[in-house]
């Protein structure tokens, strides 16, 4: 019995420490409760350690020991869930990659399976990628260099081309140049190149009491997050701590911007992103005149699971969308279901305008569910290790676990509203597409300039209220 009383005793203070530990970890302790609670239960916890020993009531000992196993379950559980919190930050830390990827084309029915039957065959590439032809295709072919894009899928489809090499920003042109792509190319291998480290954005440290902007980025792809893909949705998030106000500012994919760093033609902004998530800082920042030294970048694996685990969103629509099985009312999406709804615009006269329109919509119903489902916390470590394999950020965890901590101490009620940059409908070529004419949006400068004002606004603690810009909520 002497023994039983001793690891009884240890495993409550081990447990009470590990919990105080990590409460300390996620910077709680400033919570004036959180210490009371804890400062609570090391006084109770003495005081059955103590009645423990000395107590020589066999049913007083029995309560005690209930007691100290209750107390011990508890602290094993918060201690659980701090930690497994603590390790999702943590991994936030680690160093930022992107990949860049090269793929080989070829037509349906080529009867081309494999590096190896490209032997004595024709190859055509870019200039950009005739190193790559090389260092990838270790038989012996014809490599024929183009001089675009457009010369490689004529080449194809009129077959002077047995197959072809084509990166990143190459195969998501020719998606967008032929909408019957997919019925007819077969991507037979691929390769992937991690981006230098030396362009890169790395983390960098938040001060609490100092407004921030970050900058996040919905990349249309379902592989990996750290795959390089055209930037979906791009969303500029102004944060000011001290008066409680956020904007969101929705910039429409196919806005007709001008890339960093390149002068002459201009490109969709979507496209941005197959140049490396610090294209679309960059090129953003441009835009809108302002310094953006956060992110956080998604993909669409990132919305469909996490709204999968949470249960669904329900969003309200005025128009039916067959294919994306929403009615015109309220209607109860899956994680397949919202991601289609917030990504349709051929539904909609307004087209891009209204997919930043339905994006706000989903984002609002994915933090009303978040913020009052009751079975979260059973499928919190769920949530969690969804959100660390399809997130990628620099913001640092350090920072990440202050902001929850400040959350929690002060429970500030948040002021959020909505800002649409718009333009018009053109047909133009692009930067990335070479001669290819495609549709793209004419900024509406006017909005930009808006939207630069409002930022500004946030940053210097200028109110909602003060504030006299279209905003959509």
């Amino acid at each position: 019995m002497k023994y039983l009383k001793i690891i009884i005793s240890l495993l409550l203070v081990f447990t009470l420490g590990l919990l105080t530990y990590y409460l300390n970890n996620m910077y709680l302790f400033k919570n004036i409760l959180v210490v009371v609670v804890i400062a609570v239960l090391v006084i109770f916890s003495l005081l059955l350690i103590f009645g423990l020993f000395k107590s020589k009531s066999k049913i007083i000992k029995l309560i005690t020991v209930v007691l100290m196993l209750l107390i011990i379950l508890i602290n094993g559980v918060g201690s659980y869930y701090l930690a497994v919190t603590d390790s999702f930050f943590n991994k936030f830390d680690n160093k930022v990659v992107e990949y860049k990827h090269y793929y080989l084309f070829t037509l349906n029915d080529s009867g081309i399976n494999s590096i190896k039957d490209l032997k004595d065959k024709n190859v055509g590439v870019t200039k950009d990628n005739e190193e790559y032809a090389s260092k990838y295709i270790k038989v012996k072919c014809n490599i024929k260099v183009n001089d675009s894009i457009t010369d490689l899928i004529s080449g194809l489809y009129v077959e002077e081309l047995d197959a072809v090499l084509v990166n990143d920003i190459e195969k998501f042109v020719w998606q967008e140049y032929d909408d019957d792509f997919f019925n007819k190319i077969k991507i037979f291998e691929s390769f992937k190149e991690e981006k230098k480290e030396e362009d890169v954005i790395k983390p960098v440290e938040f001060d609490m009491e100092k407004p921030f902007i970050i900058y996040i980025s919905g990349i249309d792809n379902n592989g990996t997050i750290d795959t390089i893909g055209r930037s979906d949705v791009n969303i500029v998030m102004t944060v000011n701590p001290k008066t409680r106000q956020v904007l969101l500012t929705s910039i429409p994919r196919d806005y007709y911007v001008q890339l960093h760093g390149t002068t002459g033609v201009r490109d969709k902004l979507t496209h941005s992103g197959i140049y490396g998530i610090d294209m679309s800082i960059t090129t953003i920042e441009d835009l809108l005149n302002i310094d953006i030294t956060h992110y956080a970048k998604v993909n669409f694996n990132t919305v469909t699971n996490l709204i999968d685990i949470v249960g669904g969103v329900d969003v309200h629509s005025d128009i039916a969308i067959k294919h994306c099985k929403v009615v015109p009312g309220t209607n109860h999406l899956n994680g397949k279901n919202a991601l289609c709804f917030a990504r349709e615009r051929k539904s909609y006269s307004a087209g891009d305008r209204q997919r930043g329109v339905n994006q706000e919509i989903v984002i609002e119903a994915l933090i009303n569910k978040v913020s009052t489902s009751k079975d979260l916390l059973l499928r919190y470590n769920e949530v969690l290790n969804s959100l660390s394999n399809n997130l990628n950020t620099n913001i640092s965890s350090d920072f990440i676990k202050q902001m929850v901590g400040f959350q929690i101490d002060q429970m500030p009620a948040w002021n959020i509203r909505f800002l649409n940059l718009d333009g018009y409908g053109a047909s133009k070529v692009t930067y990335s597409g070479g001669n290819m004419v495609l549709y793209v949006m004419e900024p509406n400068y006017d909005t930009v300039n808006s939207a630069t004002a409002a930022i500004n606004d946030i940053l210097n603690g200028k109110l909602f209220s003060e504030m006299n810009y279209n905003f959509t909520k």
